[in-house]
Formats: C-alpha cells, structure tokens, sequence
C-alpha cells in the first residue's frame, strides 16, 4: 500500500520555529477507503444536495489532508436539518488493520437548533488509521451542539478535521473527548462570519504510555460583536505527548468581539511532553483576547487528602484524570449518550 508524509495542523502565521511547533508531518500516511458511518435519528443523507457551501471551507488540519480524501474520491455525505429535530447520532466504525475515511458535511437552516452525537470506535486492541472531516454551515440564528468521542484502537492513527462557517446570529458549541488512539491529530477552523455569532468549545483528553495528540483550533472573528471561547483540559502519562495550538485571529471590521482560550494539563509522570501555543492575531482595535495555560504535577496537599482518606496513590490519579474527563462529558445534552461515555470513562476506556 502506498503511503504519503501529510502535513497537518499548521499555523495561521509561522512562529516558534525552532522547536518546530508550526506544524506537524504525519509520515506514513495510506491513501483511505470509505469509511462505515451508521445514521441513528430522524434524519438521512441527501445524496441531492449542494455541496457548494461546503468547499470553500477552510479546516483545521489543513489542505493536505482535504487532498489525501480527494484523491482516495472519499463521498462526501450531506446531512440538511431544520427545525428542532431529535439528536442525531453517527458512528464510525474501524476495524482492526484497516484505513478509511468519511466526511460529514452538515447544513443547519435558519433557527434551526440541532444537536449531532459522533462516535468514533474501534476495538480497544486494534491497530489502524482513520479519519473523519466534518464540515459545517450554519445559517443565520442556527444553533448546533455537535459532540465527537474518540475511542478507537490503542493502535490507531486518528485525524478529526472540522471546518466550519456561522452567519449572524449563529452558535456553535462543540464538546470533544479523546479518550484513545496511538496518534491523534485533531484540527478545527472556524469562521465566525456573521455578526454576533458565537463558538464554544470544551475539550479533555487523557494521555498514557506513548501516545501522542497534536491539536489546532483556530477562531477567525470576522463579523462584529462575535464571541469565541475554547476551554481544554487533559492529562498525561508515561511517555505521551501533547501540542496545543490555539489561536484567536480578529480580523479587521470584527468590531467589538471577544475570544477566549484557556488550557489546564496535568502531568502525571516525568517523561511525558507538554507544548501549548496560545496565539492571539489581531487586526481591529475595539476587541478582547484572553489565554492561559495551568500546567504542572497533582497538587500535593490533594494528593495528602486522598491519602488521608485511604485513597492509594495510583487510585489519586485515576480520580483526577476521570475528573477532567468527567466535566466535559457532563456537556453532552444526550442522556443515554452522555451516560454511555461516562459509564465509558468509569470502566478505563480511557486508561490501561
């Protein structure tokens, strides 16, 4: 099978070049079959649909990866919601030893409310690659709670791109959790176009043994008064790695806007490898930027509580790591689904 070097997850605008954190070249990459998604709800693709809103999208991973599906003539499959209708679910299925790939796009209509449940699955010992692009188009006072859970193989290669655009009025909240995968590599644009539309993410990840996650979010404030924020937590274990990008870029005329991006890891071991990016890019004078980052070991004196209580040392740390997981989970408007993954993360979905 042949195999490519794909360059994902680069910066709006190059900068710490010597540590070589503008980007990343995912090396070994195999030309994707069409993936298996199952559709639960009241919706279906149309196979009728325009797919012109869709193209023009930028995503977070980047143009690389959007030419690797076209040359392997991945469907796209196009899934229109109006209205209020129920939550809709979609899985993706990978098996062991297997490459593929899907690309969802979804077109909310005005005032539509939706919300979309992805679920990305493998077994926990499989090896393989997978890849789901998502693209978004949200019209003006359209509202979408889109929620992605990764759980694949132990030995799995992941990218999860989105790329999305909101009119006037429009919101998108977005609730990911990575709980598995060998390599994970996660990007998502977002173009805030209309004015006073909005875009709120919370995500939480758990590192172990060598796993790596690399990330890129990108807000592009255009419309005036539009509001962003990005809220991301994790921890890591043993030899993992993690690279957070995240940048708020106002354009200008994006008078008035206001973003936010915040990102608290925990290390739990020596070797493993922590690098966040906040980046802010500003063109406009009238807007508001805000970042942080809190990084560092458990805290003593909880980790004395704990103790304190009976609590082994070993079992403190599975208690911190679910309690990162465990807050963003608590987001998902889905009973049964939200129960599902917190029933999930209970019973060591996302550790050894």
């Amino acid at each position: 099978m042949k195999t490519y070097d794909v360059t994902v997850n680069r910066l709006p605008v190059l900068t710490w070049n010597r540590l070589r954190m503008n980007e990343t070249t995912v090396s070994q990459v195999s030309v994707p079959q069409q993936g298996s998604v199952t559709l639960s709800g009241d919706a279906s693709f149309n196979p009728t649909a325009d797919p012109a809103p869709f193209q023009a999208l930028a995503t977070g991973c980047g143009p690389a990866l959007s030419a690797l599906l076209e040359q392997a003539e991945i469907c796209p499959q196009i899934l229109t919601l109006e209205g209020t209708p129920n939550p809709v679910r979609l899985t993706f299925s990978h098996e062991d030893n297997t490459s593929s790939a899907s690309c969802v796009c979804l077109y909310l209509k005005e005032n539509t409310s939706a919300v979309v449940l992805m679920d990305y699955t493998a077994p926990l010992s499989a090896a393989g690659q997978g890849t789901v692009q998502t693209r978004i188009y949200l019209e003006k006072s359209a509202k979408l709670h889109l929620v992605q859970v990764q759980r694949v193989g132990r030995g799995f290669t992941f990218f999860n791109d989105i790329g999305a655009a909101c009119q006037e009025s429009a919101r998108f909240e977005l609730t990911q959790l990575i709980l598995s995968g060998e390599r994970s590599y996660t990007g998502c644009e977002i173009a805030l176009e209309g004015a006073d539309s909005s875009f709120d993410a919370g995500v939480a990840y758990a590192l172990q043994q060598s796993d790596k996650l690399d990330m890129n979010y990108v807000v592009r404030h255009i419309g005036k008064r539009t509001n962003s924020n990005i809220d991301a937590a994790g921890s890591l274990q043993g030899n993992s790695a993690k690279l957070f990008r995240g940048t708020i870029d106002f354009v200008n005329g994006s008078a008035g806007a206001v973003g936010s991006e915040k990102e608290e890891v925990l290390l739990i071991d020596e070797s493993c490898v922590n690098q966040t990016i906040p980046l802010i890019l500003c063109a406009e004078e009238d807007v508001e930027g805000n970042h942080g980052a809190s990084i560092g070991k458990p805290d003593e004196e909880v980790l004395f509580y704990l103790s304190s209580r009976g609590i082994p040392q070993e079992a403190a740390y599975a208690l911190l790591i679910r309690a990162k997981l465990d807050a963003v989970a608590g987001r998902i408007p889905q009973d049964e689904f939200r129960q599902e993954i917190l029933d999930a993360i209970r019973g060591g979905a996302a550790r050894a």
